[in-house]
């Protein structure tokens, strides 16, 4: 009995673990859609090690479209942002296994809603996310969305900024 207690105990700890355990992704891509709207409806931010693209594709389901790419940060200049740390997500290690790429539901009263996508290691994953519906481990993952295109918008897009 207290073999089986203790293996149970395990998985927990493991989910915790990885609950806790932040990585930085080869590459982060992440904005705010909405469907039902007139203009730029979806602005997307891709960061990867060598530069910062922006795609106003203007289409809510998300794909990153290459000929639709605007390079705005092809060099990053202060030693803290070497690589585009500074401008990525640090994603929870749990988000890798999560079965869900849907949380809340985004964009259903015409509110709108952000998308995240990040690749480590070859594995990429997708998800769209309704402000208030949070998955529990990234509580604040719309908060650091938004937190980072206004960072990327003040470094780059503003003028005069």
């Amino acid at each position: 009995m207290k073999k089986l207690l203790g293996k149970l105990l395990i998985i927990p700890v493991f989910i915790v673990g990885l609950s806790l355990i932040e990585v930085v992704p080869s590459k982060t891509t992440f904005g705010f859609f909405a469907g039902m709207c007139v203009g730029n409806c979806a602005t997307m931010y891709e960061v990867s090690d060598k530069a910062i693209k922006v795609d106003t594709t203007s289409f809510w389901d998300y794909k990153f479209k290459g000929q639709e790419l605007e390079i705005i940060g092809q060099k990053i200049i202060n030693q803290e942002d070497i690589n585009g740390h500074f401008y990525k997500l640090k994603v929870p290690l749990i988000m890798i296994f999560e079965p869900r790429n849907v949380f809340g539901c985004p964009d259903c009263h015409d509110q709108g809603g952000y998308f995240f996508e990040f690749e480590i290691l070859g594995i990429k994953r997708q998800f769209q996310i309704d402000k208030g519906k949070e998955p529990i481990y990234y509580q604040n993952i719309t908060t650091d969305i938004s937190n980072k295109i206004e960072a990327i918008y003040n470094k780059f897009i503003k003028k005069g900024g």
